[in-house]
């Protein structure tokens, strides 16, 4: 074994190198680059690519911030792997060729790892240096990864194409007219005059009710109301007078007229040359507003043909006043209900279809169905998405302002055609208010000529005097009457068509669609109105989306800059703190130092001249740089074998 034979140099100053400072600064200024990093994939992660704002890319500032914190973590990383070489030697023997790999290893990636493929039987902590020398040099593929690129929909305030990001919502609705006909003072003994009206609907009210008989769910949702300058647009939620529809079935009020109903059905089917009589008795079933149904006994297949259909498949009645419907009488805004009482096709459940009414009168079932339209507020959560409106729709609880009181609605007035009987005066519109004290929508207004308009195209559409008053005025004090009915194949008014059939009563979906198709039509009426007093805060501040290139920042890649960093710390504190370093100069990886501890492995080296004499030599010597004291202080004299063993044979 080679002994030592110089002592080694009195403590330099930190500028000589004898101190750890510059290291310490570097990983400090590491720590300062990252956290550049992190700030700008921060400041730019979903932001719009093309609102960077420099010449020089964001992909190239990252990717010299991450070179720069790269060079400073090496810088400490190969520094401590440098002193290592000298805290092995200082004190005790070990073989010279780990003096090399140590050197190398600090010297760049292929020294470390041929250091971690030597079999040691130690030097974990100088193993650790050569990993996070490995480890830094994926940083830089690493760091490609970290800014993608992703398509994204962005939304965005509408402020230049506000007149073009616009939605359909009313906060009042005054369309229709009421026109005095005539006026008569009143005879009873109180003051006053009766006064009839003539009311007219507008044009594109009437078509929406008409769309609404004709067209399917489907269809009139594609006619809502909006403008979206682009393929997608977004609303604030907002809230719009519309109509609302409610159905209920009756079926449980149906009840048997006792006795012969031969008068009764005289009155209603007879007069609509239905088919001929097979004898003198008829029975008839009831509702308790006085809807019925009537047919002659005995009709079957056998005697009357077609399916064995009796003459009357369908009776209706339709009010626009609450007290005389059926389910509806707490509504408050009713515009029209519709009663159907029909003889209830049977259902074919192998087919899943409904099959033509057959059999026996009165030994058939029956069926009845109440629905009603009403003015509503609803809230709307409106979208556009690829050229597509989906709205959803809740509908608002509210109560309703009339400026005067002790008026009915609409009006007990409503006679059979087209005229409004009043006998007082009208207030001039109708508030469906906010039940919320604070923080609601407030009140929306309908003028009472809109009410009263719709209202009357509604009767003078769905009923009609399908029993008049001489032909069942002597069947007892329940009056009985109908407005309507599917009479021998009749549609009686023929707008029944569309609202009832015998393959298919569906009388819930029909008024869904009405109140569909209704609603679009008064939301329409404010789209392009300049009245404020119309316009529905949320309806005009669209945002628009558009398809926009996005900085995609994917920050797991960033993970290894935190583990190389981090590790890099962890090798300082062992080096720096480990017992060995009193025994070793601080001489890093000076090659000056390498030069005036030669002579100490001379008599290893002593005769190699080629590079695999000289290899195999230092795998055998084993040599002392230092006898473990440094400036004249003594050091103890046992060198850790734990963190670099020595597999070397001794010569």
């Amino acid at each position: 074994m080679a002994k030592a034979k110089a002592q080694p140099p009195a403590r330099q100053s930190v500028l000589d190198g004898d101190g750890w400072l510059f290291e310490v600064l570097s990983l400090i200024a590491a720590a300062g680059f990252l956290g550049a990093m992190g700030g700008l994939i921060v400041r730019y992660d979903g932001q719009n690519a093309s609102d960077w704002p420099y010449a020089v890319t964001l992909n190239a500032f990252v990717a010299v911030l991450s070179l720069a914190a790269k060079a400073c973590v090496m810088f400490a990383v190969c520094a401590s792997l440098s002193q290592w070489k000298w805290i092995l030697y200082a004190g005790a023997g070990h073989i010279l060729i780990d003096f090399e790999r140590i050197d190398s290893a600090s010297r760049g990636p292929l020294g470390s790892a041929a250091l971690l493929v030597t079999t040691w039987k130690g030097g974990l902590v100088v193993r650790l240096g050569a990993i996070v020398t490995l480890l830094a040099l994926a940083l830089d593929p690493f760091t490609q990864q970290i800014i993608q690129l992703r398509q994204d929909l962005v939304f965005t305030p509408a402020e230049p194409y506000a007149q073009n990001t616009r939605i359909g919502a009313s906060a009042y609705y005054w369309d229709g007219n009421v026109i005095k006909d005539n006026s008569t003072p009143l005879t009873n003994g109180t003051d006053g005059s009766l006064n009839t009206y003539e009311t007219s609907t507008p044009p594109y009210m009437q078509a929406a009710v008409l769309d609404g008989l004709s067209r399917s769910m489907s269809q009139l949702q594609a006619q809502t109301p909006y403008s979206c300058p682009t393929a997608d647009c977004r609303w604030p939620v907002f809230n719009s007078l519309a109509v609302c529809s409610r159905c209920s079935n009756t079926t449980s009020q149906i009840s048997r007229i006792p006795g012969n109903s031969i008068d009764l059905y005289r009155a209603f089917a007879a007069q609509y040359d239905g088919r001929g009589m097979l004898g003198n008795n008829a029975t008839a079933f009831r509702l308790p507003t006085g809807q019925f149904i009537a047919n002659m006994d005995g009709y079957m297949e056998d005697t009357t043909g077609s399916n064995g259909a009796p003459p009357c498949l369908m009776s209706a009645s339709g009010t626009g006043i609450a007290s005389k419907t059926l389910s509806l009488q707490e509504s408050n805004t009713l515009i029209w209900s519709t009663n159907i009482l029909a003889i209830a096709p049977p259902h074919n459940d192998e087919l899943n279809m409904t099959t033509p009414v057959g059999g026996k009168w009165p030994d058939m079932p029956l069926v009845s169905n109440e629905c009603g339209l009403y003015w509503c507020v609803n809230q709307y959560e409106s979208a556009v998405s690829n050229n597509t409106l989906s709205e959803r729709v809740t509908e608002q609880e509210t109560t309703l302002d009339m400026p005067k009181d002790g008026f009915a609605w609409p009006f007990d007035g409503l006679q059979f055609n087209q005229t409004v009987v009043d006998t007082g005066i009208w207030p001039g519109q109708i508030g469906l208010c906010d039940t919320k004290q604070e923080g609601g929508f407030g009140c929306l207004n309908v003028s009472i000529e809109a009410v009263l308009s719709l209202n009357n195209y509604f009767q003078t559409l769905l009923a009609t005097d399908a029993t008049p008053m001489n032909d069942t005025a002597g069947l007892g004090p329940n009056a009985l009457h109908n407005e309507g009915g599917l009479i021998d194949g009749r549609f009686v008014p023929t707008a029944l068509a569309g609202i009832w059939t015998d393959a298919k009563q569906d009388l819930q979906a029909t008024f869904e669609a009405l109140a569909l198709s209704v609603t679009n039509a008064i939301r329409s009426s404010a789209m392009g109105t300049q009245d404020t007093a119309s316009t529905v805060t949320g309806s005009t501040e669209g945002t628009i989306g558009r398809t926009q290139t996005l900085f995609d920042m994917q920050w797991q890649w960033m993970a290894l800059h935190c583990t190389v960093f981090v590790l890099a710390i962890v090798f300082l504190l062992l080096t720096v703190t480990h017992p060995g370093r009193n025994r070793a100069p601080l001489w890093k990886s000076s090659a000056l130092a390498i030069l005036a501890c030669g002579a100490n492995a001379a008599e290893v080296l002593d005769g190699a001249e080629t590079m695999p004499q000289i290899r195999d030599r230092a795998k055998k010597g084993e040599v002392v740089l230092f006898d473990g004291t440094v400036a004249g202080q003594e050091r103890e004299h046992d060198v850790d074998q734990k963190l670099l063993g020595s597999g070397a044979v001794k010569p």
